[in-house]
């Protein structure tokens, strides 16, 4: 088993096993968790982008783990990236678009008691991205914001992969894709047993990652 690389799609990809040292380290640890894949999906988007300016990333994540220069959109972030914006009131329009795990808490954060949480704005904003961008690549931890998982299967099946962590791997952190008939509900039956994410969904229009 490739403890050193993963498959979506024709790419093959390096994991990435640093850990973002600016930010919470329960969160930001790749090696642990299922930024170990999302990281390099994100790079790859972003390498693969040939207007730069043309590309928005919402959610600052991808700038703690290696020095960029795109446009970021965060509510509260602080990086000198980031601009300061609602992403749910923006228009995508032709714009190169990557998010990582981050459309599951647009106006939903079960965990903020102070919150107002607003249900379907993570899927209406995922859909609105999906219709007006050019290119977009899109990913977050299955199991967090239930509709969001709901909303895109039923609606896009074509437009997703869901990639799982191979369980019982003596804690290294591999990744394959999900070749179940129904990928978000097999990642459900696991999930509800485990401690450790073991679902990604990725929302792309990238041929070559949905081969």
């Amino acid at each position: 088993m490739n403890d050193k690389t993963f498959q979506v799609g024709n790419v093959t990809l390096e994991y990435n096993r640093s850990v973002a040292a600016d930010l919470d380290p329960m969160t930001s640890q790749a090696i642990d968790n299922e930024r170990t894949i999302e990281v390099p999906l994100g790079q790859y988007f972003i390498d693969q982008t040939q207007d730069k300016s043309n590309l928005i990333e919402i959610g600052a994540t991808l700038p703690h783990y290696r020095e960029e220069k795109h446009q970021v959109v965060d509510l509260d972030e602080k990086h000198p990236l980031a601009v300061n914006r609602d992403a749910y009131d923006m228009n995508f329009t032709g714009r190169d678009v990557v998010s990582i795990s981050t459309i599951e808490h647009v106006h939903y954060d079960p965990t903020d008691q102070g919150t107002a949480i607003k249900i379907g704005h993570s899927a209406e904003l995922a859909w609105r991205i999906a219709k007006q961008a050019k290119r977009y690549l899109l990913t977050w931890p299955i199991f967090h914001n239930l509709q969001l998982d709901a909303f895109m299967s039923l609606t896009d099946p074509k437009g997703f992969i869901v990639m799982e962590r191979i369980l019982g791997t003596d804690s290294i952190n591999i990744w394959q894709k999900c070749e179940n008939e129904n990928p978000v509900n097999c990642i459900y039956e696991q999930q509800w047993l485990e401690r450790l994410r073991v679902g990604v969904m990725v929302v792309t229009n990238l041929p070559e990652l949905l081969a």
